[in-house]
């Protein structure tokens, strides 16, 4: 399959194979520990093992030393060493003393067998160290990233999560697409998740945000001495997850003196334009970034107490490119300044040969302008300060090994509107509105202001004991998280939402009127929120209220069995069981239960079903095999499975506490259909509006209504600003009757079973290969339907609508239907999605969260990584790593780990309705999806200090859903696209499924042929709410049609339209080492080329039909990638970046 303009199949594999046959061609001219281990068994001539042999493992850089003693079966062990060389040596009496130089890696385990001579222990057997060994203990699927990889690869922004795409099906994301507060941070998706609950560990301690997910802190890519990623069956003291697993090592001090300074710029005079076409106003957006900092370490005391230091500050000025195609007069660029500062200060103390303690501190300052581009037009500023404290212990003892952890962490984040420059708000009297109208969004960001604060203390404690074939690993953790939300959405501004569509562009026309203007297009809807914001009535880190606490206690055992046979051959089989409990992963304390039933959800649910209890029943087993058949280490065959539970991010549980709690202090949003009351009860009437009811502004002009809006929204914020709270309260949901969310009694906690199984092989000395078929299959994922059914068709209430239809007739001024559609009138002006109200009419939506998602991946991963030294006089080296995955990803929701509505709110399983649907398993494909995914990295060493580096990545295009457009935009869509009836107004076209386009629908011709079906056989057609009317007696078809309120007619997409896009990079480093004072000081000038060759990643196109440029049956203007939210995004257009970096 080829792509337009790019080789998408054929090309990658064949550069796969390429680099793999130039590897193996002779030359001419473990997985979530803070640290590695070593593992070996010693035997005799005969493979007969030796117990009770003398082990002495030394480290080079520190000169620590670790001595143990082999088992009755010949095996020893010595665990949490810090990644680096080590010497091992082994004495018995009778045989020549072995030793073997063994390199350790961060979270995995290393071989060191030894076969002992026979002779006198005076005599010495020396094995040098392979930098790529086989694992031939482990069963899971890891990979470790280098210090060399770390150091020289070319990473934009230097972003150190960056890394984790090194290894295979593996992608780093923008991690501002999961919540603003993200802003300038990146998150990991692994097996095409979101990535939000991929736990993130920095020397043993957990980073990660349990609010939102993803990582809490930026961390310099100066001060990483190891990174490793786990995949798949996970070592059970990993911490809570099952999608991946991150394991930072920092660096540390050794005996010597090191140092090293640099500094990084870029400007827009060296990259190539970052769009598709030429803006006159904005032809070459301003951009530039410098990124300076340094690093070093020595020792205090000599193989005894060490330092190390890291300090970096970004500082990046971007401008925005701003375009409406509605409102073409709101373009030109807008400021977007991002900063970020990162410093980490670590001391490391041998208190004995066989003890060592650190203590780490780390800190995170990053802040920036985000949320604009395009239309969007309503900037925020996000500000991150991250502060982490780390203490840890690891020693010995004979056989056994132990292991201590303490971190404390905090999270500061606070964002508040920003008038940017190039963005002008509209305002009324010096204060702004947020105003909505076509493509337009204008004004403060309707999600300012907010404060998040979330600190943690985690204690961990980890152990192991060997005897005989035999070793026993044990630990136990907690975890007290304390986090407080404070959001007062709307809190800013009014959001004034201006109906808009070509008719009515006609009619402004028609009048004489400015169809640029977006106050001459009427008002369709408001939200003005009361100005509060507490999400919950806990007290917690120094604040009154929007507290959520969660007590998270681990434990696991495991046994790692090992036997050696034959010539060299071993079999080693892991086996244990983690169980994880959450106190806070619902809501089942008395004062919530109590406001359950205070609200009346027992209407929906009986008594017995307002009680959420916490599942305490997650108890996780793992097993596998790791197997050498052949003997010497070259081979390892591998089946690892288990089961890995995941947490329920705090957010999913805190916006149910938000409905729920009393009103007073949380935020309370009200429409223009609900009236406007104060905290007694009474209206807000700010001059002839006595009940509170401001409908009737409704189809006005906005600028005639502007002004009344905002002043409402004071006098809102007025009545609700001195309200004393009542704990005893009614909960706050009932005041404006709007939607309620909680978590059904048939909670569960979300997990995985994990699946593994594959070969590992040593090539050549150097060179190692693994090819794994690799399988997660989610269980109990967030699904959340509404219970009440609100707009569904077979709640309709005909008294309602009469009621309806009487209002349109007297605000037309006219007695008939007819009439009224003289003059104009649509559906929408009708409201009758009112006459809708569902089971029960006193209450709006009831979102019932069910764990019920399910998610499906399967993949087969390929990874080649090779360390071949001493070449050829032209490449005297070259480190190389492949990595492939062949994957599909399927499940019920774009983002399993979040709440996620249905596309059929009557059977959240199936993706088209109830009657003769697929499973969504079967043909619904994420989001998160890419069918092939390649990464190809090198280190190429050349003659005279020159070395060049690079990053390869192709992928397939993301998936997309094709959906039905909205014509009139919200509720009244029911009439148009809301083709089961259930009252949702997400439909995909009839004969696809989630994902479809650019999987089942795999060109523009099928898109067209499915088209021309629908508008066959569906389109003109009448919805079940629809018909609901004409049954009734109030509409004729007839009428229904001329008022737009019939299933619409779709274009067809034009022919020469592109699919979704392919991920092309090539991200290169070009650099050249002067050596000074017998080398002692090095001075490195590099260049680095992103986008090598200026492959033009788009975005993605919109899935809607609506036949809009930006919709896959429109013209399809696709849109460049853009920075993101921070600094590190890949695949923009070509950037040339200098760099230089000085090291002693």
């Amino acid at each position: 399959m080829r792509k337009k303009g790019k080789g998408i199949l054929w090309t990658p594999l064949l550069l796969v194979l390429a680099c793999v046959l130039i590897a193996v061609a002779p030359v001419a001219s473990r997985a979530q520990e803070s640290a590695g281990s070593i593992e070996g068994t010693v035997t005799d001539p005969t493979g007969a093992v030796i117990p009770d042999a003398t082990v002495t493992v030394r480290q080079v850089a520190t000169g620590r030393v670790f001595t143990t003693t082999t088992s009755r079966g010949g095996v020893y062990t010595v665990r949490f060493l810090p990644p680096g060389e080590y010497e091992v040596r082994v004495e018995a009496p009778g045989f020549k003393t072995g030793v073997r130089k063994v390199t350790v890696v961060v979270g995995t385990t290393a071989v060191g067998d030894l076969n002992l001579e026979v002779g006198t222990p005076t005599e010495e057997v020396t094995i040098e160290a392979e930098e790529v060994q086989v694992n031939t203990v482990r069963s899971g699927i890891e990979g470790a990233i280098t210090s060399r990889q770390i150091d020289e690869l070319p990473l934009n922004g230097r972003n150190y999560l960056d890394l984790a795409q090194l290894e295979p099906g593996v992608q780093v994301v923008d991690a501002g697409g999961f919540d603003p507060t993200k802003n300038g941070l990146s998150g990991i998706s692994v097996g095409g998740r979101s990535g939000r609950t991929t736990r993130i560990q920095v020397d043993g301690i957990d980073i990660t945000d349990e609010v939102v997910g993803t990582t809490t802190q930026n961390i310099s890519q100066d001060a990483l001495q190891e990174f490793q990623l786990s995949r798949s069956t996970f070592d059970p003291s990993t911490t809570l997850t099952s999608s991946g697993a991150v394991n930072v090592l920092t660096r540390s001090g050794t005996n010597e003196f090191h140092g090293s300074g640099f500094f990084f710029f870029r400007d827009e005079e060296v990259a190539a334009f970052p769009g598709t076409t030429r803006d006159p106003e904005n032809p070459s957006p301003e951009f530039d970034r410098e990124q300076i900092g340094f690093r070093g370490g020595g020792p205090f005391v000599k193989d005894k107490a060490f330092f190390f230091l890291n300090y970096e500050r970004n500082n990046q000025d971007d401008t925005r490119s701003l375009s409406s195609f509605d409102f073409p007069q709101f373009r030109g660029p807008a400021a977007a300044p991002f900063d970020d500062r990162m410093f980490l200060g670590r001391v490391d103390w041998n208190i004995t040969s066989s003890t060592r303690a650190f203590a780490r501190f780390s800190h995170n300052w990053n802040k920036g302008i985000a949320d604009i581009g395009g239309g969007n037009q309503s900037p925020f500023s996000n500000q991150n300060i991250t502060n982490v404290t780390a203490l840890g212990v690891d020693g010995t003892r004979g056989r056994w090994a132990f292991s201590g952890r303490y971190g404390h962490t905090s999270f500061d984040n606070h964002i508040d509107a920003s008038e940017v420059a190039g963005i002008n708000f509209f305002k009324v009297d010096g204060k702004p509105l947020l105003l909505s109208v076509g493509d337009l969004e204008i004004g403060p960001d309707l999600l300012a202001p907010q404060r998040t604060f979330q600190t943690s203390d985690q204690f961990k404690g980890d152990g192991s004991y060997v005897f005989g074939n035999h070793t026993l690993r044990f630990g136990v953790e907690f975890n007290w998280i304390r986090m407080n939300v404070f959001a007062a959405f709307f809190g800013n501004a009014p959001l004034i939402i201006g109906e808009f569509n070509e008719n009515l562009r006609q009619q402004i026309i028609a009048r004489g009127g400015n169809p640029f203007d977006p106050l001459e297009y009427p008002l369709a809807d408001v939200t003005i929120a009361n100005g509060l914001g507490f999400f919950s009535e806990i007290a917690n880190n120094g604040r009154p209220f929007g507290g959520k606490n969660n007590l998270r206690f681990a434990w696991y055992v495991g046994d790692t069995w090992r036997r050696a046979y034959g010539e060299g051959k071993n079999i080693t089989i892991n086996f244990g069981v983690r169980y994880d409990l959450e106190s806070g992963q619902v809501n089942d304390d008395e004062f919530i239960n109590r406001q359950r039933r205070k609200a009346g959800l027992d209407r929906f649910f009986g008594p017995a079903g307002l009680r959420v209890s916490q599942d305490d029943n997650n108890f996780g087993p793992t097993v596998g095999i790791a197997w050498d058949p052949i003997g010497g280490g070259k081979t390892a065959i591998r089946l690892g499975a288990g089961i890995f539970y995941d947490t329920n991010i705090l957010n999913n549980t805190l916006f149910e506490r938000n409905d729920l709690i009393p009103a007073g202090i949380g935020e309370i949003d009200f429409d223009l259909f609900t009236p406007f009351v104060g905290p007694d009860g009474r209206p807000i009437d700010i001059g002839g509006f006595p009940t509170g009811d401001y409908s009737s502004l409704a189809g006005r002009p906005l600028r005639e209504v502007i002004g009344t809006l905002r002043r409402l929204h004071d006098a809102l914020q007025a009545a609700w600003s001195n309200v004393r709270f009542d704990p005893n309260g009614d909960p706050q949901f009932l005041t404006n009757r709007f939607a309620v969310g909680f978590f059904t009694n048939r909670y569960s906690q979300p997990y995985s079973f994990h699946l593994n199984v594959g070969i590992q092989r040593e090539i050549r000395p150097g060179l190692v290969f693994s090819i794994d078929y690799v399988r997660n299959r989610g269980l109990h994922f967030y699904m959340t339907r509404d219970a009440n059914r609100r707009f569904a068709a077979d709640t309709f209430d005909r008294a309602r609508a009469a009621v309806q239809i009487q209002r349109t007739l007297a605000r037309f001024g006219v007695n008939t239907i007819d009439e009224a559609i003289a003059r104009g009138a649509t559906i929408a002006d009708f409201g009758l999605f009112r006459a809708f109200p569902g089971v029960d009419p006193t209450f709006a939506n009831v979102w019932e969260t069910q764990t019920s998602g399910q998610s499906k991946y399967n993949a087969l991963q390929f990874k080649l990584d090779g360390r071949l030294t001493n070449l050829s006089s032209v490449v005297k080296n070259l480190y190389l790593g492949v990595s492939y995955a062949l994957s599909r990803y399927t499940a019920t929701a774009g983002d399993i780990d979040f709440l996620n509505r249905p596309v059929n709110n009557d059977d959240i399983l199936f993706a088209n309705g109830p009657a003769g649907a697929r499973s969504i398993l079967t043909g619904a494909i994420s989001a998160g999806d890419r069918t092939h995914q390649l990464v190809i990295n090198s280190i190429l060493d050349f003659p005279r200090g020159w070395t060049i580096s690079s990053i390869w990545r192709v992928a397939t295009a993301f998936p997309e859903s094709l959906t039905l457009p909205a014509v009139f935009g919200g509720n009244t869509d029911i009439f148009t696209i809301d083709l089961e009836g259930d009252g949702r107004r997400v439909q995909f076209l009839p004969g696809t499924n989630r994902g479809s386009f650019g999987r089942d629908v795999g060109s523009i011709e099928e898109l067209n042929r499915l088209i021309t079906q629908f508008n066959s056989q569906v389109a003109g057609k009448f919805t079940p709410a629809a018909q609901q009317l004409i049954n009734a007696g109030l509409f004729t078809a007839d009428q229904l049609r001329r008022l737009g309120a019939v299933v619409p007619s779709l274009a067809l997409a034009p022919t020469n339209n592109p699919m979704n896009d392919s991920f092309i990079t090539t991200d290169v480093r070009i650099a050249k080492r002067f050596t000074f004072y017998d080398e002692h000081i090095t001075v490195e000038p590099m260049v680095e080329i992103f986008n090598l060759f200026n492959v033009a990643n788009f975005e993605t196109i919109s899935g809607e039909l609506g036949g809009a440029p930006t919709d896959i049956n429109g013209q399809a203007q696709r849109q460049r990638r853009g920075i993101g939210s921070g600094s590190f995004a890949q695949g923009i257009p070509r950037n040339i970046q200098f760099g230089l970096r000085v090291s002693f």
